[in-house]
């Protein structure tokens, strides 16, 4: 019992140096692409990296969920009720910035003009940061294991 605690702790303490890394070295990459595009007055990388970053980290978030499936018995599936509810609607959000940006879609798509500051004005990377991480932490989750002979229709929340 006491070596599966220590183990517990040191795993996650492994976790969070990782995730602490990949912060850091994240905010350090977008600082210095802010740097450049005040140079350049090309912002399109700048904003690129600030709207997929967030995907990186909810995906970061998501890896003590993906690792207990790794150790679980079972085939892997994916949850459509999570990804199709959850994941995709929010994965729409989260990148309607960058589909704009590259001119992909209109003012006129759903919630275009709420997520780009028609609604929320200063707080929209505020917005697009917590819709982002939500969006990779949802999206990586939905791959789980299941029991081979687990009913089909039952899903997990």
């Amino acid at each position: 019992m006491k070596g599966r605690v220590i183990n517990s702790i040191v795993g996650y303490l492994i976790y969070l140096i990782i995730l602490a890394f990949v912060i850091v070295v994240g905010l350090k990459h977008q600082s210095n692409l802010f740097k450049q595009s005040s140079i350049s007055y090309d912002l399109f990388d700048y904003y690129r990296f600030e709207i997929l970053f967030p995907l990186i980290i909810g995906a970061v978030l998501a890896i003590p969920s993906i690792f207990k499936n790794f150790l679980k018995q079972g085939v892997w599936k994916l949850n459509w009720v999570k990804l199709i509810v959850l994941g995709i609607p929010i994965l729409y959000l989260a990148i309607t910035p960058y589909l704009y940006l590259k001119r992909l879609i209109s003012l006129n798509f759903p919630f275009v003009k709420q997520i780009m500051g028609g609604y929320f004005g200063n707080s929209t990377s505020t917005l697009i940061a917590i819709i982002g991480i939500a969006a990779g932490y949802f999206v990586i989750t939905s791959f789980e294991k299941q029991i081979v002979h687990e009913s089909v229709k039952n899903t997990h929340f």
